[in-house]
């Protein structure tokens, strides 16, 4: 049995090959059209390795009081523990203001 990722790549494939608007096409399959952009999202974004935003981070501070992020593209940002708490989520707040704004749209 063919997965649900499977099923909508395959019905975006009829529909690409159709000439039916989108929402003639989802009366057709019987799908919503909020469901079609739903799953057409999903998939670009898997096509693309597209990542999200925030990953888990798991801390071992025991033998350091540095902590380095490095950043998409490279660049590594090196923090003291030892900083207030305010100032790290500031730093790090700023750093994602930045790096936001230098990525392509």
């Amino acid at each position: 049995m063919p997965s649900r990722r499977q099923v909508w790549a395959e019905r975006f494939s009829r529909y690409q090959a159709s000439s039916l608007t989108v929402k003639a096409f989802c009366q057709a399959e019987n799908v919503s059209v909020p469901n079609f952009y739903q799953w057409k999202k999903k998939l670009a974004a898997a096509a693309t390795g597209a990542t999200p935003a925030f990953v888990p981070v798991n801390l071992n501070l025991q033998h350091t009081d540095e902590l380095d992020l490095v950043l998409p593209g490279g660049a590594t940002l090196k923090l003291n523990v030892q900083l207030d708490e305010a100032v790290i989520r500031k730093v790090i707040a700023a750093t994602i203001a930045v790096t936001s704004q230098a990525r392509p749209s």
